[in-house]
């Protein structure tokens, strides 16, 4: 089951990519994760989002390239020498995201140059199809993050999102809203 919300645009000109979320549980420890992506425009006009990438981490992309905790893992090490600026990108994104104001293309830089140190965090990975949809099955309740990117045909989103899986079901979307970054 699929719940569908249009948005509005904040400019007139820039489609909103939504990506909605719907878990159900298969047996009464488990869950699954539906995930719809959908262009909505200001007219009420959508569109499938196929080719989105959406990633199940155990932790937060930001904090582990902050490296909260962990700073002096030989991986740290060398992530950030061959990245300098790696640190200080990922502290300036940690506080725009809590000031909630948008971040920029930036974050796909983020995204690439920390990927040595999240990539050990990804439980699973799903494209979504020609339709706008992917999903996660077997699910444990728990913490998880879900960063989705997309950057294809002059679109470009990037979440990063935490969500918390109970037994049952849960439902949570990915807007412009909550992206970190979207165009």
């Amino acid at each position: 089951m699929f719940t569908r919300r249009q948005f509005l645009s904040l400019s007139p000109a820039l489609p909103v990519i939504s990506l909605s979320f719907n878990l159900s549980c298969s047996n009464s420890n488990r869950g699954s994760l539906a995930v719809e992506a959908r262009a909505v425009f200001p007219a009420g006009d959508q569109r499938a989002i196929a080719q989105a990438t959406i990633h199940l981490l155990d932790a937060d992309l930001i904090r582990l390239a902050m490296a909260e905790g962990d700073e002096h893992s030989p991986l740290h090490d060398k992530v950030h020498a061959e990245n300098p600026r790696l640190k200080s990108l990922a502290g300036l994104m940690n506080g725009r995201r809590r000031e909630a104001y948008s971040l920029g293309p930036d974050a796909f830089l983020l995204l690439e140059q920390s990927r040595p140190l999240w990539e050990l965090h990804v439980l699973r990975t799903a494209e979504t199809d020609a339709h706008g949809r992917a999903s996660f099955e077997n699910l444990k309740p728990g913490q998880y993050w879900l960063m989705g990117y997309r950057r294809k045909g002059g679109e470009e989103a990037f979440w990063n999102h935490q969500v918390i899986v109970e037994k049952g079901t849960n439902q949570v979307a990915l807007d412009q809203i909550n992206a970190l970054y979207f165009k």
